[in-house]
């Protein structure tokens, strides 16, 4: 631990920043669209619940392919482009919750945390 923080604390930040990232962007699109939903717009906490069972699973399966993409591209623009999808998507996915309709929650938190998120 010593020779890394001796060695290596550039890598080191870099990988800490990005690990905050992340995990930020996801508990962003989970904790405020089920506070959100259940809260200001009734749905039900059966359809919350579901919405993040399904983002999981999609990043199980997300996760994967976009560690592929860093190997093909490079990490960097992998995850310069899911920071701008990320920017970009903000609005719709605002638009699909206050749908209300539970096809259309289960799309937008499956591609904020499900797909965004890891990217």
């Amino acid at each position: 631990l010593k020779a890394l923080f001796k060695n290596d604390l550039k890598g080191l930040a870099v990988v800490f920043f990005v690990a905050i990232g992340y995990n930020a962007l996801s508990y962003i699109f989970k904790t405020f669209s089920l506070a959100y939903l259940t809260q200001f717009k009734g749905v039900d906490v059966h359809v919350t619940s579901l919405s993040v069972t399904i983002a999981s699973l999609v990043a199980i399966v997300a996760v994967p392919c976009f560690g592929w993409l860093c190997d093909k591209w490079s990490s960097k623009a992998v995850l310069m482009l899911g920071g701008l999808c990320s920017l970009l998507f903000a609005y719709p996915f605002l638009a699909l919750l206050n749908s209300g309709e539970s096809l259309m929650i289960y799309l937008a938190i499956g591609v904020g945390t499900g797909i965004l998120a890891p990217m």
